[in-house]
């Protein structure tokens, strides 16, 4: 009985422990954004008040010209201001990638967003949709009768706001492959599907981690919102980064030996394996 509980604790210390790489990333990290601070505050700055004053406006100009319809208003005011904020996105990733790779780089590209601008602006208008029809509806409390029905509420909660977290995490990594690789908004999907297959749980506790620490720098005081927003941004392209590396060289080397087995079955000599892309 005991041996079978050691073994749960395992199994489960395995599973929901973060592993000795999460340390890193909160190393590595805080390393890269204390030798750019002053940068990166002024960036981030920038950032946040360009696309405020943007949401600011609209809102006034929403609120003033439709009629008073708050849901409609609130989803109508997410699409009105989506195009703006891809854009100066765009920049921003590209400047955080350059960033945590340490390479030389500029705060001006932050405001660039123009390249891949058009594929993270769907990107953008496709999360903003999967988030009104599956969390908004699911949160929803009206009926068609006016009664609310418990039983319908949980579906909606499980099937809508679960599912949404699903597809949360597993397209994690879709705007950095879009920005950084220039890859369609297609492509980008399916690459972060790639990048995160059989590490949903790890994904998660990453991603929860990386939110606990920007949650706790925001209540701290706004300066220590826009430092725990690089840490958490710079955490991330981080793990894209090695994941990457790591996802994409193991699959080279499963292709090249499954290519070097087929053409010695058809040719009946052996050949001595050369693993492509082996680091």
């Amino acid at each position: 009985m005991l041996l079978h509980s050691r073994s749960w604790i395992k199994i489960l210390t395995r599973l929901f422990t973060p592993p000795r790489i999460f340390a890193n990333y909160a190393k590595e990290s805080i390393a890269i954004t204390r030798k750019s601070l002053g940068q990166i505050l002024f960036v981030n700055i920038t950032f946040f008040t360009i696309v405020a004053a943007i949401h600011l406006g609209i809102m006034f100009y929403v609120i003033l010209k439709l009629p008073y319809e708050r849901k409609l208003q609130t989803i109508l005011l997410g699409y009105s201001t989506i195009p703006f904020t891809a854009y100066f996105l765009c920049g921003l990733l590209r400047y955080y990638i350059a960033l945590a790779r340490r390479l030389p780089v500029k705060a001006s590209i932050s405001l660039r967003g123009d390249k891949q601008y058009f594929q993270m602006l769907f990107l953008c208008l496709s999360y903003y949709s999967l988030y009104v029809m599956l969390f908004k509806v699911a949160l929803s409390l009206d009926d068609y009768d006016g009664i609310v029905n418990e039983g319908i509420i949980k579906i909606r909660v499980i099937v809508g706001v679960i599912f949404f977290f699903w597809l949360f995490i597993r397209l994690i990594y879709s705007p950095f492959f879009i920005v950084d690789q220039e890859q369609s908004m297609r492509q980008a999907i399916k690459s972060s599907l790639l990048l995160t297959s059989g590490m949903t749980i790890r994904t998660s506790i990453l991603i929860f981690f990386i939110a606990l620490a920007f949650a706790s720098g925001a209540l701290a005081f706004i300066v220590g919102a826009f430092i725990s927003f690089a840490l958490a941004t710079v955490a991330m392209i981080l793990s894209y980064d090695i994941r990457l590396k790591n996802k994409y060289s193991r699959r080279k080397k499963i292709i090249n030996q499954a290519a070097i087995k087929t053409r010695q079955d058809i040719t009946g000599i052996h050949i001595i394996p050369k693993v492509l892309g082996d680091e």
